[in-house]
C-alpha cells in the first residue's frame, strides 16, 4: 500500500481530449449567451433567460468533470479513481461523485422548467387533469434537487467508510489492481448498502420525471396546437419549433449521460476490460451540454438566425420573421383574452 500515488495523473491522450474540446465548445458558449442577452424580441422577453439558465449550468456540468473531476476507470470494476482538482485538493471520491450527480440534476431541473413554462404559456387558460399532473411532476424533480445533497450530505460519513472497506477488500481479492485503487480520491458501487439503494431510488425517480415530463409536455403542445383554436399558422409553427427544440436538447443529454452508464453495466456483467473505450465515452458525459446547445441553435430558429451569420461573418443579424411572430402570437394571447372575457361577462349577465 505504500507504494500508491495518489496523485498519478490521468492517461495524457484522455487528458488533453478533456481539456483541449474547450477551445471549440466555450466559444460557441459565449457566441450563444451574447446572443440572448441582446436578443429584445417578445418571444424570448422570459424565456431567454430559461436559456440562459440552462447553458451556464451547462458550462458548469462540463468544467466540473473536465477539470475538477477528471475521472479514470479500472474496469470490469465498478469504480472511477478522479484525477482532477478536487482530487488534488483532498476531496473525497464521494462527493466528488454526488457533485457530478448534482450538476446533471440541475442540468435535467433546467430542462423540465423550460418544458413547463412552454405548457403554461400554451394552456394558459386550460385546467385538465394531465396539466395538474405535469405540475405536480415538475414540483416532484424540485423536490429531489433540494433532497439530493441534504440526504448525501448527512450519509457523507457512513459513505467514506463504506468506500474505504469496500476498495481495500477489492484490492486484497485482486491483487494485480493497481494499489491505486484504494486512493481516498476513488468512488466504487457498493451494492450492498442502504445509502447506495436510496440514492439509486432518487436518480431512478428523476429519470422517470425527466421522460414523462418531456413526453407529457410534447404530447400535450402537439394536442393544443393540432386543436388550433384561436391560434395563428405563425404561433402553430413556434409553439411547435420550441417544444420540438426542448425534446431535441432533452434527448440528447439523456442519451449523452445513459451510454456511457449503459456500458460501464455492460463491463459490469460481462467482464469486459475495455477502459480507453471507457474514457471516450466519459468525454460524452463532460460535454453533453456541449452538444445540447448545438442543438438549441440548430432548431431554435430565431436563435439561428441571429447566431449562424455571426460566427461566420462577425456581425448579427436581426432574425427575418421573429416580428411576424412577435405580432401573430400577441394577437392570439389577445383574442383568447377577450373570448375569455366575453364568455365571462355571458355568463354574469345569465346570473
Amino acid at each position: 500500500m505504500e507504494t500508491r500515488n495518489c496523485s498519478l495523473p490521468a492517461p495524457g491522450y484522455y487528458s488533453s481530449m478533456m481539456h483541449n474540446f474547450h477551445i471549440v465548445s466555450f466559444p460557441i458558449y459565449i457566441v450563444t449567451l451574447n446572443a440572448l442577452f441582446r436578443e429584445n424580441s417578445q418571444i424570448f422577453t422570459t424565456y431567454k433567460y430559461y436559456l440562459i439558465g440552462h447553458i451556464i449550468i451547462n458550462i458548469i456540468s462540463e468544467s466540473y468533470v473536465s477539470f475538477f473531476m477528471l475521472p479514470m476507470t479500472y474496469l470490469p470494476h465498478p469504480m472511477f479513481r478522479n484525477t482532477g482538482w478536487l482530487a488534488q485538493f483532498g476531496f473525497s471520491g464521494m462527493f466528488i461523485f454526488y457533485g457530478l450527480a448534482q450538476t446533471v440534476m440541475l442540468t435535467v431541473g433546467s430542462i423540465l422548467e423550460m418544458f413547463y413554462f412552454r405548457l403554461k404559456l400554451i394552456a394558459i387558460y386550460k385546467k385538465d387533469l394531465l396539466k395538474k399532473l405535469l405540475r405536480l411532476e415538475v414540483l416532484m424533480y424540485r423536490t429531489l434537487i433540494i433532497l439530493h445533497p441534504i440526504f448525501t450530505t448527512a450519509t457523507m460519513n457512513y459513505s467514506i467508510g463504506v468506500e474505504k472497506r469496500a476498495t481495500e477488500k477489492l484490492f486484497k481479492e485482486h491483487p494485480e489492481l493497481p494499489p491505486e485503487v484504494t486512493c481516498y480520491s476513488v468512488i466504487m458501487a457498493v451494492f450492498d448498502d442502504y445509502v447506495t439503494y436510496i440514492v439509486t431510488v432518487i436518480y431512478g425517480i428523476g429519470v422517470i420525471l425527466q421522460f414523462t415530463v418531456s413526453g407529457g409536455v410534447l404530447m400535450y403542445v402537439l394536442k393544443v396546437v393540432k386543436a388550433a383554436q384561436g391560434m395563428s399558422a405563425s404561433t402553430i409553427s413556434l409553439q411547435r419549433m420550441m417544444v420540438f427544440s426542448l425534446f431535441i436538447q432533452g434527448t440528447i443529454h439523456g442519451m449523452m449521460i445513459m451510454v456511457p452508464t449503459m456500458f460501464l453495466i455492460y463491463a459490469l456483467f460481462f467482464n469486459s476490460a475495455q477502459n480507453d473505450l471507457a474514457l471516450i465515452l466519459l468525454m460524452c458525459v463532460a460535454y453533453h451540454g456541449f452538444v445540447s446547445t448545438c442543438a438549441m441553435i440548430i432548431f431554435t430558429k430565431p436563435l439561428r438566425e441571429r447566431i449562424v451569420p455571426f460566427i461566420r461573418f462577425g456581425a448579427p443579424t436581426e432574425p427575418s420573421n421573429v416580428s411576424g411572430i412577435i405580432s401573430s402570437s400577441t394577437r392570439d394571447v389577445s383574442s383568447n383574452h377577450s373570448r375569455l372575457s366575453r364568455q365571462n361577462n355571458r355568463d354574469n349577465n345569465q346570473v
